[in-house]
């Protein structure tokens, strides 16, 4: 009696069309938009991501120089036997560690999920 009455759009995409809208898709710019306190923007709804993320912690002397790299803030706690709070409030603001006699700078370094 009524066979359309859910969908009248009978037209059925082509092969050529599903792949313009992809190439046109993965050429378009990235919604997400990383912030350096690790934090996650997506543009489009301007909401922070849940969580930061995939966060590995860079563990810089007091020249720069990268000494140690970490994926994550648990491994770096355990290696230098410091609370994981320690370590955050320092990548939160940049201060300086003393550990065994050297002066540590921690980085977060983020990458997309």
């Amino acid at each position: 009696m009524n066979r359309n009455r859910l969908s009248t759009n009978l037209a059925k995409p082509s092969e050529i069309d599903i792949q313009e809208r992809v190439s046109n898709l993965l050429a378009s710019p990235s919604n997400y938009e990383i912030h350096p306190n690790g934090k996650i923007l997506i543009k489009s709804s301007s909401v922070y991501l849940k969580g930061k993320g995939n966060v590995a912690i860079n563990v810089l002397d007091d020249k720069g120089i990268l000494i140690h790299s970490f994926d994550s803030l648990k491994q770096c706690a355990i290696f230098f036997g410091i609370s994981d709070r320690t370590i955050n409030r320092r990548l939160d603001n940049g201060s300086f560690v003393e550990i065994e006699g050297q002066n540590l700078i921690f980085k977060r370094e983020v990458t997309l999920p």
